[in-house]
């Protein structure tokens, strides 16, 4: 039998394997980058939630040193902790505006790690004296 020009069968499967190999590494590409873009969302979810705690704290100017805790959306958690700020060989100051050191530390529901820490020094009107 004369040969035409045409693929045998035996080519027609290797191209189909070869075919179907990138087409699979493609696939694990576009999960594992979809994966990732839903890890950044969830870790922003976090960051907001920190922020939106952070803020809400700051705008408070009656808030006073201690530690609190609650739920937020989507399965966050938040803890504040609240310290009054000193400087090294710089006085207490008696009465006026304090700075309280402030951390708010978010993290998601079934994780065994802090997520997302904030930092900050917030101006009170709390005088220091009961502390």
């Amino acid at each position: 039998m004369k040969n035409d020009g045409g693929f045998i069968m035996l080519e027609a499967l290797v191209a189909l394997a070869i075919l179907a190999l990138a087409a699979s590494t493609l696939m694990d590409t576009v999960v594992t980058q979809l994966s990732r873009v839903q890890q950044v969302s969830v870790t922003r979810a976090g960051e907001e939630q920190a922020l939106a705690t952070m803020m809400r704290f700051a705008s408070d100017t009656s808030a006073r040193p201690g530690e609190w805790s609650g739920d937020g959306r989507d399965g966050w958690s938040w803890q504040v902790t609240a310290r009054p700020h000193r400087e090294e060989g710089m006085p207490v100051r008696a009465g006026g505006s304090q700075l309280l050191e402030v951390e708010v530390t978010a993290s998601r529901a079934g994780t065994r790690r802090d997520l997302i820490t904030l930092r900050s020094l917030v101006r009170s009107s709390w005088s220091g004296q009961q502390f």
